[in-house]
């Protein structure tokens, strides 16, 4: 009985573990998606095609992974 205990703690701790959601510092995710945007429009002016969802798309996925903290 307190191995299957042990083991359901065990068990549950694992996967609380690796489910956790990461924090994200909304401010610094802010300032990194516009920083993002201000330099992408500066390349885009040497460029005659532009695709700006993917370019919206992009700043954000980058933003959201350089501002998780842990």
């Amino acid at each position: 009985m307190k191995k299957i205990i042990l083991l359901c703690i065990l068990i549950s701790f694992v996967f609380g573990t690796c489910m956790s959601t990461p924090t994200i510092n909304r401010k610094l995710q802010r300032e990194i998606f516009m920083e993002c945007l201000k330099n992408t429009l500066k390349g885009t002016a040497r460029t005659s095609s532009t695709n700006w969802d993917e370019i919206i798309w992009s700043c954000e996925r980058a933003s959201y992974r350089m501002s998780q903290t842990e």
